[in-house]
């Protein structure tokens, strides 16, 4: 799972989000509105979506029935196969590796925009889905069609 700080990024920078059923989210505590630090876990809950919700995803989101949060503060957690679909959806080529020494991190994500790698770039990390979510996030913050 990708960190709460690289979800909120990817957010900002435009990924969109189409509710479905199992996916994962952060709400913020409402109990704890005064002194959030926004960097923090254990200041948001996790929650897991479910159909089962008298709620309408458009509208208002749920966390066991004691508060309702708008969704524009709700964060999205993106599992691994979404973000790799989200790098594709912007015709980048990508590669995913385990990195056997490296200070960087564990993985490495390498990206292009063509198939003969001529300019590459790379984004390490200490999972596959961080490593992921980074490249996807460095061509959300670099796409010309903003």
């Amino acid at each position: 799972m990708i960190s709460l700080e690289l979800a909120k990024q990817l957010k900002e920078s435009g990924l969109k989000w189409t509710p479905q059923d199992g996916d994962k989210y952060w709400l913020p505590c409402p109990d704890k509105a005064d002194d959030w630090k926004k960097d923090s876990w254990d200041e948001w809950t996790r929650g897991y979506l479910s159909t089962d919700s008298e709620h309408h995803y458009e509208e208002l989101w749920w966390h066991n029935n004691d508060w309702l949060t708008p969704k524009d503060e709700v964060v999205w957690i993106p599992n691994l196969n979404t973000l790799i679909h989200n790098i594709e959806c912007h015709k980048f080529y990508w590669i995913l590796r385990m990195c056997s020494q490296s200070d960087l991190g564990k993985y490495r994500c390498k990206i292009a925009e063509n198939s003969e790698w001529l300019h590459y770039w790379t984004h390490y990390a200490d999972t596959p889905e961080e490593a992921v979510g980074k490249a996807l996030l460095w061509i959300l913050k670099n796409r010309e069609d903003k």
